[in-house]
């Protein structure tokens, strides 16, 4: 079957049907455009005044701090919004020639409103008894230490430190060190006799949980993080040494024995200082216990455990809890008086703080 084309009439009314379509569009256009209020209307700039005060009392509500709460000017934080894991800051104030309303958000600023003729922020407070706990962290003090018995005559000795010679020393912490009104504390330094073998390598100081009871075997893993010491920097001749320890969390359920050990790394050889007398007292705490094979087992039998100890100091800190009532303003409500030239009556608005934060 043969197709049939437009025939050159068709095409020219077609082509002018269009032409009259388009020029209602456009017409229709520019009314809309020309209905619109200028930015100078005071329709507009009104609106625009009510959207920051509304801006402002939506940002109040959930504020869980405030650091700043002046009559032209309030600084607070709010939960996370852009996800990065931290609150937000936020800053409204009335300021600069112009006197302009000022929005800033984690140190970015941006101007909502130009030429605000006066503007003023009232707080509506309550005084309200809190009771606050303040924590005290004691100065360093030594927990638990060993450098010899009194009245018994004992040899000196090194026990050697490699990535499978393993020593150690069970300890239990001083009677009283740590007063049994405080609520926590960690350890902060290790000082011990060491005597470096090879200047390669390090070695790693660390601190176990014991398993209680005098049991010789510290657990697999240290508290925290051990301290790493290069062999080098070890002294050449057996001596006193200090070893801070890395931050720790707080020890706070009254355990009170613990496992200090000594172990070589990359290669490194030292040896670590005890006492031995044969009639060293049967106590069951300090205690020297060495391993041979990398921790696995360790030495030595559980019937001459006290014939031998490391020579070493164990310092750290408590901390003390200290409950008190105080007197706490917290801001309940803010009311937001603002007015413009170009916006006509003063705006007011209100808002209910959901969080109370205290007072600055």
């Amino acid at each position: 079957m043969t197709r049939r084309a437009f025939t050159l009439l068709e095409l020219l009314m077609a082509m002018a049907i269009s032409g009259v379509v388009l020029a209602g569009i456009g017409s229709a256009l520019l009314a809309a455009a020309r209905a619109l209020p200028p930015k100078s209307d005071p329709v507009a700039a009104s609106l625009t005044a009510a959207e920051a005060v509304n801006m402002l009392t939506d940002d109040l509500r959930f504020a869980t701090s405030i650091t700043a709460a002046a009559a032209d000017a309030v600084q607070f934080t709010v939960p996370d919004r852009n996800d990065d894991g931290a609150p937000e800051t936020i800053r409204y104030e009335w300021k600069g020639a112009g006197r302009s309303l000022l929005r800033t958000v984690n140190g970015t600023q941006v101007t909502l409103l130009d030429s605000v003729a006066s503007f003023q922020l009232r707080y509506t407070t309550s005084s309200v008894t809190e009771t606050r706990t303040t924590i005290t962290t004691s100065p360093e003090t030594l927990l638990a230490s060993f450098d010899g018995w009194s009245g018994v005559t004992a040899t000196t000795g090194l026990t050697a430190v490699s990535p499978t010679a393993w020593a150690a020393e069970y300890f239990a912490l001083t009677a009283g060190a740590v007063p049994r009104a405080a609520s926590g504390f960690r350890f902060t330094r290790v000082r011990a006799v060491l005597q470096r073998s090879v200047a390669t390598g390090s070695i790693s100081v660390g601190i176990h949980r014991a398993t209680g009871g005098g049991a010789p075997e510290p657990p697999t893993d240290p508290m925290a993080t051990p301290a790493i010491v290069s062999a080098a920097a070890l002294p050449a001749a057996a001596a006193w040494f200090d070893i801070p320890l890395p931050v720790a969390p707080s020890v706070t359920d009254r355990q009170s024995d613990f496992v200090l050990v000594i172990q070589g790394l990359n290669g490194a050889s030292a040896g670590w200082g005890y006492y031995y007398a044969s009639g060293a007292p049967k106590d069951t705490a300090p205690i020297a216990i060495w391993s041979t094979d990398s921790g696995r087992s360790w030495d030595p039998s559980s019937g001459d455990l006290h014939k031998t100890d490391h020579r070493f100091e164990v310092y750290g800190v408590y901390e003390l809890s200290a409950s008190s009532k105080t007197a706490v303003s917290r801001i309940q409500a803010v009311e937001v008086l603002l007015n413009a030239p170009a916006v006509g009556p003063a705006l007011a608005g209100g808002v209910r703080l959901h969080n109370q934060p205290e007072a600055p």
